[in-house]
C-alpha cells in the first residue's frame, strides 16, 4: 500500500481500533512540537504576507516542510487552514 490513508482504509475491526489508538498515542507525543512549529512559523510572518492567496499557499508549503520530520518518514500531504485571523 502506498500511503497511510490506504493502509487505514484496508483495516477492519480490532486492527482498525489498534491502529487508531497507536496514532493517537503518537500524535499526543508530538503535539507540543507541532504547536511550537506552527506558532514559530506564523510568528515569523508579516500580516501582509498572509493576506494574499499566494502568501497562504506559501505558508502551507512552509508548514508541510517543517512538520514532516515529526512524522518519521511519513509524508505530510496537505496543511489545511481552517480558521485564519490576521490582526
Amino acid at each position: 500500500m502506498k500511503d497511510l490513508k490506504e493502509a487505514m482504509e484496508a483495516l477492519k475491526g480490532e486492527a482498525m481500533k489498534k491502529a487508531q489508538e497507536e496514532f493517537a498515542h503518537e500524535y499526543a507525543a508530538i503535539t507540543p512540537a507541532l504547536s511550537d512549529i506552527i506558532t514559530t512559523t506564523l510568528g515569523s510572518k508579516k500580516a501582509s504576507e498572509l493576506l494574499t492567496p499566494e502568501g497562504k499557499a506559501a505558508l502551507r508549503e512552509d508548514l508541510k516542510l517543517k512538520l514532516e520530520p515529526l512524522f518519521h518518514g511519513r509524508k505530510v500531504q496537505a496543511v489545511h487552514l481552517a480558521q485564519f485571523v490576521v490582526q
